[in-house]
């Protein structure tokens, strides 16, 4: 994980451009949630600029619920701006689905909250684009994501999770429509891999963590993510060992705001990891770290 380092001003300006990207590609932005983001983030920066911090305690709670979201936006916007969603009908039909739900995390529930579960695939399809680190996204695929690394192509099933008792539900649902995809998949270089959003159940209150520096920061978040996996593991092991055998990982991600306290900065902490099914393969487990630090790479 990369700590960003970006201003509010930059980080305002870039999601600016996100929301015309947004519209470019047909996305009416004025009937979901976006345009709320703007407006906060606007006067986030205006805040930090003339150092009137005393007016962002009004501003607290609604940064804490949407600051997470706008920089997905931005990754969005960053990762896939380079093709056309009017000729790929699955990301541009993802994309509207996407932008819908209530303003704020906080008021999310089971009943709605498909908005930001499309959005977390469409995070997942923007970490898979990095052709310039071997990492091809492929647009049109029928899984929630795709890419090709080291001549194997790896389908993705995409979860967000919003408690812990919904991970054998989850999984099992991924496993199964991995199963569906892998069936007409004849040959050795396809496999599946069920990736697991778990900010909202390792960060539920949406608390912000306060740490000395960038490195430390950094490390908490790696140690939380083995921390994740280790405790859960054996629920996904005992399922996808069960399932085809070209399921071969649960990868998993914990997204949320810390303070840096010597640069008296809110960023965004992001980190991916990955528990490869047991007993694998030694090359197939190389490959997947592989991956793994692929995806967690940062320009």
């Amino acid at each position: 994980m990369i700590i960003p380092t970006e201003s509010y001003r930059a980080l305002y300006n870039q999601y600016v451009q996100s929301l015309e990207w947004l519209e470019f590609n047909g996305i009416d932005i004025s009937k979901g949630r976006l345009r709320k983001y703007e407006a906060i983030l606007k006067e986030l920066s205006e805040y930090f600029e003339s150092g009137n911090y005393d007016k962002l305690d009004n501003l607290y709670p609604q940064v804490l619920s949407s600051a997470t979201e706008f920089q997905d936006i931005i990754r969005i916007f960053n990762g896939l701006k380079e093709f056309n969603f009017n000729s790929n009908p699955k990301l541009r039909a993802t994309l509207k689905k996407a932008i819908y739900g209530p303003y704020y995390i906080t008021d999310e529930t089971h009943k709605n909250n498909s908005g930001r579960n499309y959005q977390f695939e469409l995070v997942v399809c923007s970490y898979l684009n990095k052709p310039y680190l071997g990492l091809s996204f492929i647009p049109d695929s029928q899984s929630d994501a795709a890419a090709k690394f080291l001549n194997k192509t790896y389908l993705f099933e995409c979860k967000r999770l919003h408690s812990k008792n919904q991970i054998e539900k989850n999984v099992k649902d991924a496993a199964n429509q991995l199963t569906r995809r892998l069936k007409n998949k004849v040959g050795s270089n396809y496999r599946g891999i069920i990736a697991i959003d778990f900010s909202k159940v390792y960060n539920p209150d949406f608390q912000v963590l306060e740490s000395g520096n960038d490195e430390s920061l950094v490390n908490y978040i790696r140690q939380e993510v083995r921390n994740i996996i280790e405790q859960y593991h054996n629920i996904w092991q005992r399922i996808i060992c069960k399932y085809n055998k070209k399921i071969i990982a649960v990868m998993i991600r914990i997204s949320f705001m810390g303070i840096s306290k010597n640069r008296n900065l809110m960023v965004t902490c992001s980190q991916w990891g990955v528990n490869p099914k047991n007993n694998i393969k030694d090359i197939e487990f190389m490959c997947l770290k592989k991956l793994t630090k692929v995806i967690n790479a940062e320009k």
